[in-house]
């Protein structure tokens, strides 16, 4: 499938949704996260540009971008439709490493819309401040793998 075809099928209504990539890097029983400048907590990857072709290319950009890293093997690992009030819904596709994480967080360079990294279980993802959609990925993802 195109990405263009996928991006027709994902629709709300009438319009379609734009898209965004988030990557879950997954090592032990932890997963990785990384904490916006502005305090909340995120999954790296981000919005796919006009010109990808496929979310596997937007999502490779990204994780250069933000860890710079290549992109390791990856399976799709579920996706959520992000709803704000008085905003545009955003379709977000997840996928997760193949394997283990083969990167410690000394490997990271964070990009400049990160200022910190960590590596966090289950038990401590109630605490953080992030979307509920993430943090439902990634437990799904955890309890899973």
């Amino acid at each position: 499938m195109t990405l263009m075809s996928y991006l027709d099928a994902v629709t709300m209504g009438d319009r379609a949704l734009p898209v965004s990539v988030k990557l879950i890097c997954v090592r032990r029983d932890q997963a990785l996260v990384l904490r916006k400048r502005n305090g909340l907590w995120d999954l790296p990857g981000g919005k796919l540009e006009p010109d990808e072709q496929s979310l596997i290319e937007g999502l490779r950009r990204e994780i250069h971008e933000e860890l710079r890293l290549p992109l390791p093997p990856v399976v799709p690992a579920g996706h959520w439709i992000r709803q704000k009030p008085g905003r545009v819904s955003r379709y977000i596709a997840f996928f997760r490493m193949a394997g283990e994480a083969p990167f410690d967080l000394a490997d990271l360079t964070l990009s400049d819309e990160h200022d910190k990294a960590r590596w966090i279980g289950v038990p401590a993802l109630g605490g953080l401040d992030m979307p509920d959609g993430f943090r439902d990925a990634l437990v799904r993802t955890l309890t899973t793998s």
